[in-house]
């Protein structure tokens, strides 16, 4: 229903806007009940007798105490393990007691059931559910019958070229909002459960928070370790660089100072070509000798002037000269080409 003011005078519940189209003006369709939202929820489903435990359950609940003192590090499922075989070795007269305690408390159920099924609280819910559907179901047909009258009321409309818009209403409860939010819950407990029992029974160990610090210390100290150990390794590394460039540096050293020794000792003035001059000299001036000794025989033979003499020994003296000059030439060049 549209807003009231205190006169009684009806109120657009929309707010007006200067940015829109002037004939645009939104309504709200007038609706009835909503049988969805105002309908009372059903009374609680009252709570149904026990059913009675199986054989095994029975002799399970008797005997799991016992064996759980006696094994009491193992595990849940080793125990039930355990009970099993127990169940499975025990004695057909033993079992027997068991079964016949169901079966008595079975008919017993049974009764029970029946009482239940005919009590006026359990009646009272199924009629209160058979009224609920009832109620939706009506809410629902005079929901669709609103929604085609107010389409013809704006197919029929003379101002439907106004661009007018209504809003729907939303149905979005479901029918059995109650049973689906209950079964959801259920799950959800279901699965919380069992989540924490993994937890509880599972091999991991979770390490106390007190000694977090001396774990996180222990594993700081032993990555100094790692890299005291690492840095050594780097520094001998280096040194081993340096004593390997250090020897290739004496070694070029003791080749260059070679190679320096022996180009000194293939340059070097040679003593042969000394030794060849004085024995060319001392042959000559012996050569000399000889022919200055033969010259006083010549001269009884063949009586010759002064002068001839003096030619003589001044041509021999000039040849000797030239002989000289080209044997210390030839010298000179053996020794510049060794």
């Amino acid at each position: 229903m549209p807003a009231c003011n205190k006169f009684n005078v009806r109120v657009n519940p929309f707010m007006p806007s200067t940015h829109g189209h002037p004939n645009f003006n939104p309504t709200k369709s007038v609706t009835t009940k909503n049988y969805s939202f105002d309908m009372p929820r059903t009374t609680k489903q009252p709570k149904p007798p026990d059913k009675p435990l199986i054989p095994y359950m029975r002799y399970s609940k008797k005997v799991w105490d016992d064996v759980k003192a006696q094994y009491s590090d193992l595990k849940v499922w080793e125990i039930s393990k355990i009970v099993g075989q127990m169940w499975r070795d025990l004695d057909e007269n033993e079992k027997q007691k068991y079964i016949d305690e169901f079966e008595v408390e079975k008919m017993e159920y049974n009764e029970t059931l029946k009482q239940y099924h005919n009590s006026p609280a359990y009646q009272s819910w199924i009629a209160s559910l058979k009224t609920k559907e009832n109620e939706d179901r009506e809410g629902a047909m005079m929901n669709r019958k609103r929604d085609k009258r107010s389409h013809n009321q704006m197919h029929n409309s003379p101002q439907r070229s106004d661009g007018r818009f209504s809003l729907q209403p939303l149905d979005s409860i479901d029918e059995n909002e109650e049973y689906f939010t209950a079964k959801h819950l259920a799950a959800a407990r279901y699965y919380r459960n069992n989540k924490l029992v993994n937890d509880i029974f599972t091999e991991t160990v979770v390490p106390e928070s007190r000694h977090a610090f001396d774990v996180k210390v222990q594993v700081l100290r032993r990555q100094v370790d790692s890299l005291t150990v690492y840095q050594k390794k780097m520094m001998d590394e280096l040194q081993q660089i340096e004593q390997r460039f250090e020897q290739k540096k004496h070694s070029l050293l003791e080749s260059s100072e070679r190679f320096q020794n022996e180009m000194n000792k293939r340059f070097a003035p040679n003593d042969l070509d000394t030794t060849l001059k004085d024995h060319y000299r001392r042959t000559l001036i012996k050569t000399m000798e000889m022919m200055k000794g033969e010259h006083p025989q010549q001269d009884n033979q063949n009586p010759t002037t002064d002068t001839q003499r003096q030619n003589l020994s001044s041509s021999s003296n000039r040849e000797s000269c030239s002989n000289d000059s080209i044997i210390i030439m030839n010298g000179d060049d053996k020794s510049s080409g060794n």
